[in-house]
């Protein structure tokens, strides 16, 4: 009903939404049932949505979150998805200014100076949205998780520096 009048108002040329389980769904259900375009922006990687994503096109971070999202259910075509990034990650690669390197040399005595670095702060359970449940990680599932991640750093020429969640 709000959408619907929301709608009549405003006649959108395109609903853009995120794929937040909010008013979002609703606006993209309405919008789809009266022929305008819709774009759903995924913020991340495509997996452990809580609602569907039926957007006519989808932005994604990355390919890989194209297969997450097809593997999880979303049943659109490639087409429909657009790689655009996030731009919340493009800070990642500014320049921040000089590392410190003697509280880094203080804190990880064994980390070469002037290295790359990936900080892994852990997160050890998830919503489960298939089984409407909390999801807490065996050991053997973040062992799994820290043995990839490890070797994605290595192969980046980087170190991986690990932070536990306060409740490992």
């Amino acid at each position: 009903g709000v959408f619907e009048r929301v709608m009549d108002r405003l006649k959108p040329d395109i609903v853009v939404t995120t794929n937040s389980p909010k008013s979002e769904q609703a606006a993209t259900e309405v919008a789809n049932r009266r022929g305008i375009p819709t774009l759903c922006m995924v913020d991340l990687f495509g997996i452990h949505h809580f609602h569907p994503v039926e957007a006519n096109h989808i932005a994604v971070l990355s390919e890989r979150t194209i297969g997450n999202m097809q593997n999880e259910g979303v049943n659109k075509p490639r087409e429909a998805f657009h790689v655009t990034g996030n731009p919340a990650f493009d800070r990642a690669f500014d320049y921040r200014g000089p590392i410190d390197s003697a509280w880094r040399k203080q804190q990880f005595p064994t980390l070469p100076e002037g290295a790359k670095v990936l900080l892994w702060a852990d997160m050890p359970a998830y919503w489960n949205r298939e089984k409407r449940e909390l999801h807490i990680r065996s050991d053997a599932e973040v062992l799994r998780d820290l043995d990839v991640m490890a070797h994605a750093a290595k192969a980046g020429g980087g170190h991986m520096i690990i932070r536990p969640h306060p409740s490992q």
